[in-house]
């Protein structure tokens, strides 16, 4: 096993004592993409918000901030940063479930806002993970992606039998195609990375 797909496998699913400290990493490294995912999001006080696969959980901090008097949950598939986050204090009123995008524990309509950050590359099913997140999305709630540009992946060095490249077309097609609407592209850079947000709603007349 070379270290290119040992560091790539940590990353899509960390475990152990190195997992604990790449979360550190991931929130130090994604601080640029966690800013826009969340300034994408167009949280309200009082939403209800998800995010799916909170890594380091900095941006899940963030979201507990701008949701006041709302209600934030966590979806993570990590065992071993699921119990990092639960001795978390700033988390200690956010409902951390394990799950991946595929199959999400929570009910239909449950949410006013979605994210997730840096997890597209490791989905299993494409059309299973949108229709799970239109399920648990309240009519015209809001789905928020962020993820890295090929390039800037690249230039990092991960193993490409573990991470599946996407360009901002092929996901905005995604949307487009599950019924999402006002679809929505930002683009940004920070400290040398380059990665995208898209955004889309749930057709507020499609109960």
């Amino acid at each position: 096993m070379n270290f290119a797909f040992f560091f790539s496998k940590q990353l899509r699913h960390p475990r152990g004592w190195l997992g604990a400290i790449l979360a550190s990493v991931m929130n130090r490294e994604n601080a640029g993409i966690n800013r826009l995912t969340l300034a994408e999001m167009q949280i309200e006080a009082g939403h209800h918000v998800m995010e799916i696969g909170f890594g380091g959980a900095a941006l899940l901090e963030q979201i507990v901030t701008c949701a006041a008097q709302g209600a934030v949950a966590g979806v993570e598939m990590s065992e071993t940063l699921l119990k990092k986050a639960r001795l978390n204090p700033s988390l200690r009123f956010a409902i951390l479930r394990a799950g991946t995008i595929e199959s999400l524990p929570f009910a239909d309509a449950s949410f006013d806002r979605v994210c997730t950050v840096n997890t597209i590359y490791f989905w299993s099913d494409q059309t299973q993970a949108m229709r799970e997140v239109l399920r648990v999305l309240k009519p015209g709630g809001r789905f928020t992606i962020g993820f890295h540009t090929e390039a800037d992946l690249r230039k990092t060095g991960v193993s490409e039998s573990v991470f599946r490249f996407h360009d901002a077309e092929a996901v905005e097609s995604l949307f487009s195609a599950h019924g999402f609407v006002s679809i929505s592209r930002t683009n940004g850079r920070n400290a040398g990375r380059e990665f995208i947000c898209i955004s889309g709603h749930r057709n507020p007349t499609i109960p």
